[in-house]
């Protein structure tokens, strides 16, 4: 029988995706402390990271959904979206291209953990 990978031990694989250079490096600091956290500042290269690193979860900007939808419904991870806390528009779109999840700005640290972990578990349960 072909030798299968040994599966790593450690942290959970997070995808940040992120455009904003300071809160992408604030939020991978927060993350790091539970998560091996992969960070992206654009749409293309997390989607690459996706495909190469195959990370447990990916956290996007809402913003990078912007006219790619259908590209963000197909991703083989589970999807939660970082949206500003009045953009009614932003989380209806993070809804419907498939997000497990919507997190609201300013960003609580204990209230962002909680709500991966929440996706993590519901993930393994239905694996």
């Amino acid at each position: 029988p072909a030798e299968q990978p040994e599966e790593k031990k450690g942290k959970e694989r997070v995808l940040l995706a992120v455009g904003f250079d300071l809160e992408r490096n604030i939020l991978s600091y927060l993350l790091g402390k539970d998560y091996d956290v992969i960070e992206a500042p654009d749409r293309e290269y997390a989607f690459s990271q996706i495909e190469n690193e195959k990370p447990s979860l990916a956290i996007f900007d809402s913003e990078m959904t912007v006219g790619h939808e259908n590209e963000f419904a197909e991703l083989p991870v589970p999807l939660i979206f970082l949206t500003d806390e009045r953009d009614r528009q932003a989380k209806i779109r993070s809804i419907s291209c498939g997000g497990s999840d919507i997190i609201e700005r300013p960003i609580d640290e204990s209230f962002m953990k909680r709500r991966i972990r929440g996706v993590l578990a519901t993930t393994e349960a239905a694996v």
